[in-house]
């Protein structure tokens, strides 16, 4: 049987195709900074000259243009009641990798993107609100990150960052995401 660490790289590595093929429709060239460790849970590194830092899990380049793209595949957003906005719709990462990627952001001259691929909107029935969005969502590190919401999480027992979905930019529908696979599996 596959252990938690082996089910969420499995999912993740959806998103990392999907996402990689996306942008390879629009022109980028990608380049996976895949290291993985499966016995210690690690995924890709960047080892700085003291220390190491989780690295965003691909690297894209179009032109002139090179950016970090850290991939995140989720099922649902998450309404957050307790939000004080009208669209209470968030995602979220893990508190120690986003910090890692604010560090490599920082520290390093690329900038780092999350991209959120949302694929199903079958939430969880929120006093009546409708389905989650569904769709590939981006936001540059360096201005999404001072607007993130850290909270502990006591389902997954770890701090993650939260974002509003307003905070992000919709670059993608889901069926045009899909619809690059497809094509991509075809030729």
């Amino acid at each position: 049987m596959m252990n938690t660490f082996q089910k969420n790289l499995a999912f993740g590595q959806i998103a990392e195709t999907q996402i990689a093929r996306w942008l390879r429709s629009r022109g980028y060239a990608v380049l996976p900074a895949y290291d993985l460790e499966y016995d210690t849970g690690k995924g890709p590194r960047l080892f700085t000259p003291t220390s190491q830092l989780v690295s965003p899990d691909l690297l894209a380049m179009k032109g002139k243009k090179v950016r970090w793209v850290e991939c995140k595949h989720k099922t649902v957003f998450t309404w957050y009641r307790k939000s004080p906005r009208a669209d209470k719709w968030q995602t979220g990462a893990d508190a120690r990798h986003v910090e890692d990627y604010h560090a490599v952001a920082t520290d390093y001259p690329f900038p780092v993107y999350l991209l959120f691929l949302h694929t199903s909107d079958a939430a969880k029935e929120y006093n009546g609100f409708r389905a989650s969005p569904t769709g590939l969502y981006s936001g540059n590190l360096a201005t999404i990150f001072p607007l993130a919401e850290k909270r502990f999480d006591t389902s997954q027992r770890r701090w993650l960052y939260y974002w509003h979905r307003e905070d992000l930019t919709l670059l993608a529908s889901l069926a045009d995401v899909n619809a690059v696979t497809m094509t991509d599996r075809a030729a």
